[in-house]
């Protein structure tokens, strides 16, 4: 049996190792996986946090950054993991479902499964991305730009506002039902279309974020996000919209590179 490769995300970028003769299909998802790591981070406010506090902890590497930094990944390891699970495994035409050499997967795809139901792949990566952007769209930014560098504590954040949390209380609510809802819908208007079609080899055609079926992605992303984010509301959470921690994130980059450029507690 091929050896499976290894991947580590740094924040910053990604390494992919492979030993002689791996399977390149295994090396595909190892790279995919790494991918959706950073696209996460890149595209969020808790994820904005994260990778800033990050460039602080390499630039004083002798401040208390990195212990900073440690705390807040253990907030949102769980749910960008099971993110870069998931979307890794749809992506390269896998499926939700558990594989042979990848047994770190097992728990993620039990989570995704939970989370989501089974439902068509197409759909499942719209509910995935959803639930994902509603759990790392939290307040955590906005309290650390307001309280200050030299104050904020990752213990600070109340645990509705932390990723993983936000993922747990998704799997016990009704999130499920609703992406098979929206299932149920989009098979009886759609069913019939090509980019719907899927075979044991391609779950996700190209055709199915393209045009008009990629127009019907982001709509669909766009009504579960709203769910999901109503369903944390409802237990007293705060949920971003999409692009609305932006001015947040560029108000602590400045006082991130003031920050490293004065040194801290010197």
């Amino acid at each position: 049996m091929p050896s499976a490769p290894s991947g580590r995300y740094e924040w910053f970028g990604w390494t992919v190792s492979a030993a002689s003769g791996v399977d390149i299909g295994l090396a595909r998802l190892t790279e995919t996986h790494e991918h959706f790591h950073r696209h996460l981070d890149d595209t969020t406010a808790f994820g904005g946090l994260v990778t800033t506090i990050a460039a602080l902890a390499e630039a004083q590497p002798d401040q208390r950054w990195r212990r900073v930094h440690g705390q807040l990944v253990t907030q949102t390891d769980l749910l960008n993991e099971t993110f870069a699970v998931g979307a890794s495994l749809l992506t390269t035409q896998r499926g939700l479902k558990i594989i042979d050499g990848y047994p770190l997967y097992d728990r993620y795809v039990t989570i995704l499964e939970r989370l989501l139901g089974s439902v068509h792949p197409w759909v499942a990566l719209a509910g995935l991305r959803a639930a994902a952007m509603a759990c790392m769209q939290s307040s955590a930014l906005e309290l650390a730009s307001v309280t200050g560098f030299g104050d904020f504590e990752p213990t600070q954040i109340p645990p509705l506002e932390r990723p993983n949390h936000r993922l747990s209380a998704l799997v016990q609510s009704h999130f499920d039902q609703e992406v098979a809802k929206a299932e149920r819908v989009l098979e009886r208007d759609h069913g019939a279309e090509p980019w719907w079609q899927r075979t044991a080899q391609v779950a996700l055609p190209a055709e199915s974020m393209e045009g008009e079926a990629g127009a019907l992605s982001e709509t669909l992303q766009d009504r579960l996000f709203v769910c999901a984010a109503d369903f944390l509301r409802a237990r007293g959470a705060q949920v971003l919209g999409h692009d609305a921690h932006h001015e947040q994130l560029r108000a602590l980059l400045a006082a991130a590179s003031s920050q490293a450029s004065r040194g801290f507690g010197r």
